[in-house]
């Protein structure tokens, strides 16, 4: 039977960043001296004309309708819906496994009751099964599979390693205060950055378990950081309440200011981030509003393309890797959607970016999900197949073969 969960439930994520300072409080802003000369012409204009700048370029809406927006045209072969006992925060597929694994993470409001569970898919049967339940000192707001394991990272910075069945769980790392916001793996896997809330950030060495680089002194634009994504070996970007991607290379010391990725509204923040392993110069980044905005690090340092398809935070945004120019976005206004920005490139188009580009149509987004009450948290494709799995704050995780 369907579990009652309260729908007031929000997780720590639910906090109001248009509330929150770009800066700390008392601490100045960065002047024309702090910033790059390669950075200066984009932050002038993000800063000081942004207003501007937003009402004459707001996220397009050319020739996709929200309204129309289709569901799935192909029904699912596969579809379980498993509820689990707390809001369902972040899920991630196990690579390369010969069953499907999946790990579901949960962080409720109350202390003690969070978890990571183990998933596997029987395609045959067209069912998952849990074959393991681990509880979660604190509740986790990130989570990344390194090989069949995964590392989870809670609210309280507690930073663990375990197995695919749970076992053997075991702290690796702690953010000192701070939670652990988000965590990329880097180096194939043979290391990973984990980004504290507070702007803090570390590396964590997998092979000895040891924290190798700790650096508190991030600039104070990341307080409030949510998300980040891998861009090379030792690249990472970071979101946080400022209008701007911060661009962090772990090999040098993370605080050194690097590049930036701006939007010009300096009212802006972000959510998620999600960076195309084939072509690691296209960024995309969902926000607080819901809007999706793309970069190109070869064509500048602001979007060449944004869209506004989702009514309020955009929570997780994952590149679909099996099919070239599709990604899935899933909201706070609880729905999940299929982007295919490789279908059909329209001729002429000035902004063709590899398989990612810049127009799209109605029948080029579609709904594979639409709860109509509860926000989806996470959600993430299968890497080999057409499998997808989302998760939302009523505790429900589906998961359905619906990309083609």
């Amino acid at each position: 039977m369907k579990p009652v969960v309260d729908s007031r439930k929000r997780t720590p994520r639910r906090k109001n960043h248009a509330r929150m300072p770009a800066e700390v409080k008392g601490q100045e802003q960065p002047s024309a001296r702090s910033i790059l000369d390669r950075d200066w012409v984009a932050w002038d204009t993000a800063q000081r004309l942004g207003s501007v700048i937003e009402q004459s370029t707001a996220p397009t809406t050319d020739g996709v309708d929200r309204r129309k927006l289709g569901q799935s045209g192909k029904s699912a072969a596969l579809s379980s819906v498993i509820y689990l006992s707390s809001p369902v925060h972040v899920i991630r597929w196990v690579p390369d496994a010969e069953q499907p694994i999946l790990f579901a993470a949960t962080c409720a409001d109350e202390p003690g009751t969070d978890f990571v569970a183990t998933f596997t898919l029987d395609t045959q049967n067209h069912c998952a099964h849990q074959v393991a339940r681990c509880p979660h000192p604190g509740g986790v707001q990130a989570l990344v599979t390194v090989g069949q394991r995964f590392v989870s990272g809670s609210s309280s910075g507690y930073i663990a390693l375990s197995e695919v069945d749970g076992s053997n769980l075991r702290g690796i790392g702690r953010l000192e205060a701070s939670g652990c916001a988000a965590l990329v793996a880097l180096d194939g896997a043979t290391s990973l950055a984990a980004v504290g809330d507070n702007g803090s950030i570390a590396s964590i060495d997998l092979s000895t378990q040891q924290v190798v680089l700790s650096d508190e002194k991030l600039d104070q634009s990341l307080f409030g950081c949510s998300a980040a994504a891998s861009l090379h070996a030792s690249e990472v970007v970071v979101a946080g309440c400022a209008p701007h991607l911060e661009i962090i290379d772990l090999r040098r010391r993370p605080s050194t200011m690097g590049e930036r990725l701006f939007h010009p509204n300096p009212n802006m923040s972000f959510e998620s981030i999600a960076v195309d392993p084939a072509q690691p110069t296209v960024v995309f980044a969902g926000s607080s509003a819901g809007e999706l905005a793309i970069w190109d690090r070869r064509m500048g340092q602001m979007p060449f393309a944004r869209y506004l398809l989702h009514d309020g935070p955009l929570w997780d945004v994952r590149i679909i890797p099996s099919i070239a120019g599709r990604l899935v976005t899933a909201g706070e206004d609880g729905t999940v959607l299929i982007w295919n920005f490789g279908f059909n490139p329209i001729f002429g188009s000035s902004h063709r970016q590899g398989p990612w580009n810049a127009e799209l149509s109605t029948e080029d987004v579609y709904r594979v999900a639409d709860s109509g009450s509860f926000a989806f948290n996470s959600v993430d494709p299968h890497p080999q197949s057409g499998l997808l799995a989302f998760g939302s704050d009523n505790g429900s995780l589906t998961i359905m073969e619906t990309i083609a």
